[in-house]
Order: structure tokens, then sequence, then C-alpha cells
């Protein structure tokens, strides 16, 4: 076994995971989706949660590249948050035109699943939702001390927002319906207290 086929399974488990979420990840159906020998799995992961916090792992990283971008600190604060939302729905059309569905947030999809029977997938995608949190922060944070948005606790105010952000898709996912997440930057700006010359933008 080389490190092509682990990359193969865990490939294999992020689609598996987007498209028909926790439950249906076991070593064999990576192996199957991977087009690799159904026992192939046995040797690189000793239990199907840690494939399933490779997918995560996986996810991320290229999930993160987004962010980086999205959140860029030389960009203006707000500018910043309205990418962040362009790439969200970006990604879900994206994975619309691929898998046919809305897929929503893997992190809240597998960390809720999880929560009982699989801590450690659990513990990953909280720690991957606090990454997050210091992306969206650190933007309010900015748009805060330029007086764009009200004052207020801001990190209570990031998570409110995260909450917000994954609420939606889960209603967009339940509802199948890409067009439920427009409008995520304005309703967010509402509450963030934005200037009305910066709602209209």
């Amino acid at each position: 076994m080389n490190s092509s086929d682990r990359d193969r399974l865990i490939g294999a488990a992020r689609i598996l995971l987007l498209a028909d979420g926790y439950d249906s990840v076991t070593l064999e159906a990576a192996a199957v989706r991977a087009e690799l020998p159904p026992g192939a799995a046995l040797g690189l992961f000793a239990h199907r949660d840690d494939l399933v916090v490779a997918a995560l792992d996986a996810h991320w990283s290229a999930l993160k590249q987004h962010l980086e971008r999205a959140f860029d600190p030389t960009l203006a604060p707000l500018d910043r948050l309205r990418r962040f939302f362009d790439a969200i729905y970006a990604f879900q059309e994206a994975q619309w035109s691929s898998i046919g569905c809305v897929v929503g947030c893997l992190l809240l999809r597998v960390g809720s699943a999880a929560s009982r029977m699989g801590e450690a997938p659990r513990r990953r995608a909280a720690e991957r939702l606090d990454e997050l949190h210091v992306y969206v922060e650190a933007a309010l944070r900015d748009a805060q001390e330029r007086g764009q948005i009200r004052a207020g606790d801001l990190r209570a105010m990031a998570w409110t927002l995260i909450q917000y952000v994954e609420g939606a898709l889960g209603m967009a996912r339940i509802q199948n319906d890409l067009r439920t997440l427009q409008g995520m930057m304005e309703n967010s700006l509402e509450f963030l207290g934005a200037q009305p010359p910066l709602l209209r933008n």
C-alpha cells in the first residue's frame, strides 16, 4: 500500500461524507469508492474514525486556501466578509453541480452526527470551527475599529455570525435549495449594525 492509495481513500471518504454523511463512511465503502480492494484501508487506518478525521483534515486544507484569500488582512474588513460569503455560495454551487444536492457544512454535519459515537471527528470539527472563528473575529475587530459595525463583544458576535452561517447552510441542505443562501451578507450586516451606506453595497 502506498501514499497514493492513502490519498485515494481519503478523497473517497471525503466524497462519501459530502454526499451521504458520517454514517456512510466505512473502511470498506471508502475502499470500494476509491476502486481499491475492499480490505485495502485496514492497513492504513485502524478505525473508520481515523479515516473520517483524515478526510476532514483534507477538506479543511482545501477550504483554508479559500479562507486565506477571503480574509486577506490587506482587504477592507467588510470586503473580507463578502468574499467569505461568496466563497461559501461558490462551493455549494460547485458541489450541487457535482453531487446533485446541497451539501451544507461538512464540519457541522460530521461534528453533530459523530457527537456520541465518534469523539475524534467531533473534536476535530470543533477545532476547525475554532480556527474559522479566528478569521471572522479578526475581520469584525477591524470593522469595529473603523466604526463600520456596532460596538459589542467581538468573540460573541463572531460566534453568532458563524452560527447564522451554519444554520443557513443546514436549512439550505434540508430544503435542498441554494437560493436560501442568497442574502447572507446583507443579513449579516444588519446583525452587525453596519452603517446604511454599507448595507446598500
